[in-house]
């Protein structure tokens, strides 16, 4: 039950991000990269590769009580009605890096720089949403 509650978690929490409305996408990227790291951790064995990254995110959430993403002025793609003027897009690293009060692994930062910061949130959280569903049903293709 456990990875399939943090799986809903993830889902709920990813498809009330909006960008419309910063102060809800705030809580809800906060809420699913504390339900991904909930799904790493009962599955250490399948791990996404984006793991190591939003682990120290969510470290920076509930420790600094900070926002871990940023709405980004410019056009969205792909284009999907209504049309959005607004994206999402992960912190930069030293807002993340800041909020811990410890400094982290220099890989964690690595990891964070190289695939989360600045990138669109929710195409990333989709994808470890995705790898979480196909290994709550046992496979890990």
């Amino acid at each position: 039950m456990g990875l399939e509650l943090a799986v809903r978690g993830m889902r709920l929490a990813i498809a009330a991000v909006d960008p419309n409305d910063p102060d809800l996408t705030a809580v809800r990227v906060g809420e699913a990269v504390m339900w991904a790291d909930v799904a790493s951790d009962l599955v250490p064995h399948a791990r996404h590769h984006l793991s190591p990254a939003l682990s120290m995110t969510r470290n920076a959430v509930l420790h600094g009580a900070i926002v871990c993403a940023d709405v980004r002025d410019g056009l969205v793609w792909p284009m999907v009605w209504p049309l959005t003027w607004v994206d999402v897009v992960w912190a930069p690293t030293n807002t993340i890096v800041n909020a811990l009060g410890c400094e982290p692994s220099a890989s964690k930062v690595r990891h964070y720089e190289e695939y989360l910061a600045g990138q669109r949130v929710v195409p990333g959280l989709t994808d470890v949403l995705n790898h979480f569903e196909r290994v709550a049903r046992g496979s890990t293709s």
